[in-house]
């Protein structure tokens, strides 16, 4: 997995990751995993929750059907309950 610098345009972040590797059991050597992701990140200060967009095209390899691609999208939102700085 390959994390790349994010890079903020105005108030959002965006990164991408990218992630490749090899699944046992699928019918095909090797690698036969491909999965780019794309975040969009922005913290609200207000109520101190961040919200993500994540998108993921991601493309698998089998021995029966071949390359395909699956795309993934995800909205979620987190926040922190409980911070405590120990010094």
């Amino acid at each position: 997995m390959s994390r790349f610098p994010g890079r903020a345009v105005g108030p959002v972040l965006l990164r991408a990751t990218l992630t490749v590797g090899g699944i046992s059991g699928r019918g095909a050597a090797g690698l036969n995993l491909i999965n780019p992701a794309f975040e969009a990140f922005w913290h609200n200060h207000l109520t101190r929750a961040n919200v993500h967009l994540v998108w993921s095209p991601q493309s698998t390899l089998s021995g029966a059907a071949g390359w395909e691609t699956h795309h993934q999208v995800a909205v979620f939102v987190d926040r922190a309950l409980y911070v405590r700085l120990v010094r």
